[in-house]
């Protein structure tokens, strides 16, 4: 039996208006294709932050990708590319 390859996480990712979370994707994380070379569809986030530090909640679009009542979730697993960039863009896109 082979060793197992982890892939290193990914950065937090931070919008111009200070507002973060976290973006991952590989073959231990909730996204399509779930392997560690993408390209990805389907992406987990979770531990989103406002410009304050503190927890913030998910856009109602994710509601279906988190677990309990979805909005106040920590992880959203499988959400759409799509979905991410547009919540990104809404907070001034990201930081360099």
């Amino acid at each position: 039996m082979g060793a197992y390859r982890f892939k290193a996480l990914a950065p937090r990712t931070v919008c111009k208006d200070g507002t973060s979370l976290s973006v991952q994707a590989s073959g231990t994380h909730y996204c399509l294709p779930r392997d560690h070379d993408g390209p990805y569809t389907h992406v987990e986030v979770g531990y989103l932050q406002g410009p304050d530090g503190k927890g913030r909640t998910a856009p109602r679009s994710w509601s279906e990708y988190g677990d309990g009542d979805g909005v106040s979730s920590s992880v959203f697993g499988y959400v759409p590319v799509e979905l991410v960039e547009r919540f990104i863009k809404r907070h001034g896109g990201r930081t360099r």
